[in-house]
């Protein structure tokens, strides 16, 4: 899963791509070639491929909680605002909770 960020306090804020490590209903894991300040807000667009192929994605708010490097790499935690849901995440709760329930 790639995800994109942009910082919520900051319009003038470039986006760019991560790697998602982890991921629960609560917040997520990634890797980043950026260090990000703790405390940062930040919408999170998660794009990723579905079990029938197609690229979907969903947005997500939440706030940087973490973040730790070494070298030209870093691993950021954020703690997502709200619970992801599938009123407000529909294509990424449907597909975290297809993931979690695979026998």
């Amino acid at each position: 899963m790639f995800w994109t960020w942009s910082l919520t306090e900051d319009e003038n804020a470039v986006p760019f791509e991560a790697l998602v490590a982890n991921i629960s209903l609560a917040g997520l894991g990634l890797y980043s070639s950026e260090a990000i300040k703790p405390g940062t807000a930040a919408s999170i667009e998660i794009e990723f491929l579905a079990a029938n192929g197609m690229r979907q994605k969903d947005t997500i708010r939440g706030r940087v909680v973490h973040c730790a490097g070494r070298g030209n790499l870093y691993f950021v935690g954020i703690s997502f605002a709200e619970l992801m849901n599938p009123m407000l995440q529909p294509a990424l709760h449907f597909h975290f909770s297809k993931i979690i329930s695979w026998n």
